[in-house]
């Protein structure tokens, strides 16, 4: 049934609802992370209409920053360094960074399609973002730089897939045959 929120918490010993957030419209299959932005422990949860910043004690907002997609898709989780999110969503849609100050998230750079992954998380080192880029079996892998939003390097040979960063190492799980 219809609900009047999609974020709840519970304790975990009793079961209790200890609160809702009904600021968030359903919408999404980005993951809820916990981060620390601003010394601050923050929840950061996709909801239809953007990327939201909200309390993990009682579920109020700190800020949202508007980002829609089609199919209203927001399956990536968000990169976060310090007070910088690094957004990015497929069906062409793009990525941004953003500076989080309080309650509200300034851009960094305009949005651009260097990054445009529709279920790759993006990882970072030493300042550059890598992700794949792309939807289903078509893709590349690409680097752009954090503060600028400016591409370094891409590979088309590869396709599309998923990446982690082990040391100084990107390693690939590749979806599609080569």
């Amino acid at each position: 049934g219809k609900t009047d929120g999609i974020i709840f918490a519970y304790d975990k010993k009793t079961g209790e609802l200890k609160w809702k957030s009904p600021v968030v419209a359903a919408g999404s299959w980005g993951p809820i992370t916990e981060n620390e932005i601003n010394s601050q422990k923050q929840l950061c949860v996709w909801g239809k209409d953007g990327l939201w910043g909200l309390s993990p004690s009682d579920g109020s907002k700190f800020w949202m920053i508007p980002w829609k997609t089609a199919y209203d898709c927001q399956a990536t989780s968000p990169l976060i360094r310090n007070n910088t999110i690094f957004i990015t969503s497929g069906y062409n849609t793009g990525c941004q960074a953003f500076k989080i100050n309080g309650t509200g998230a300034k851009p960094l750079w305009g949005k651009n399609k260097v990054i445009a992954s529709c279920n790759s998380d993006p990882v970072e080192k030493d300042g550059y973002v890598y992700c794949f880029s792309g939807n289903g079996d078509s893709g590349a892998l690409k680097c752009l730089e954090l503060k600028t939003g400016r591409q370094k390097w891409e590979d088309k040979k590869i396709g599309n897939g998923t990446i982690i960063l082990t040391g100084d190492k990107l390693v690939c799980f590749i979806i599609m045959e080569l």
